[in-house]
């Protein structure tokens, strides 16, 4: 037996970290949107277009990459709001109800790239993250054409900026890093009831002779 007595604790933690990641952005998901029943459909899609974000930055700073996500975030802003002040008031920035600085779509920018990160980083830990997450980006597109704040352009146009900022530069590489560490949390969480009996913490199950 380790002579460490943390040793057992620090290897089960460092097994389950990323089962912890997925079980808070379960919670975090709930949440959000218990808080959003009972609004009215715009401020729902308000609320949205904070939380996907919002989520994502949690999931950045478990993974140790909240400054590439916060930086990518800010960029994507950058772009919005630079062109929704640099058209001015040609008919590509103006909103239906006539008032201009309506192109690209600000809110469908914030939670189409809280969506696409969400998906790509942890999809593949909670099956159901990837389509809860579209679909929420994808209500938050709809209701600010339903509610007369922009149309489908401005809103696809937004939608292209969030996706782009979080996918644009993205290296196969990283792909290979978290395919593998995957499959090193995958065999980590497989080895743990031998830890445990090698630690005394369970028994050995009993080989009967014949």
């Amino acid at each position: 037996m380790s002579s460490d007595p943390y040793f057992l604790l620090r290897t089960i933690s460092g097994a389950m970290n990323r089962s912890t990641l997925a079980l808070a952005l379960c919670l975090i998901t709930a949440v959000y949107l218990t808080l959003c029943v009972g609004s009215a459909r715009d401020r729902i899609g308000d609320r949205i277009q904070i939380a996907l974000p919002v989520v994502g930055l949690a999931c950045s700073t478990m993974k140790n990459g909240a400054r590439d996500y916060v930086l990518r975030f800010a960029g994507a802003m950058t772009v919005v709001h630079g062109l929704k002040n640099g058209l001015g008031e040609t008919p590509l920035n103006l909103r239906p109800g006539g008032s201009d600085r309506g192109f690209p779509s600000g809110h469908t920018a914030a939670s189409a790239y809280g969506a696409s990160y969400l998906a790509r980083e942890c999809g593949s830990f909670v099956p159901w993250v990837g389509p809860v997450v579209v679909l929420s980006a994808g209500f938050v597109a709809g209701s600010r054409v339903e509610s007369g704040h922009h149309d489908l352009v401005q809103v696809m146009a937004g939608a292209l900026v969030g996706v782009a900022f979080d996918r644009v530069g993205r290296s196969h590489r990283a792909k290979r890093r978290r395919r593998a560490s995957g499959l090193r949390w995958r065999r980590r969480v497989a080895g743990i009831p031998f830890l445990l009996r090698s630690h005394g913490v369970l028994p050995f199950p009993e080989t009967r002779s014949t």
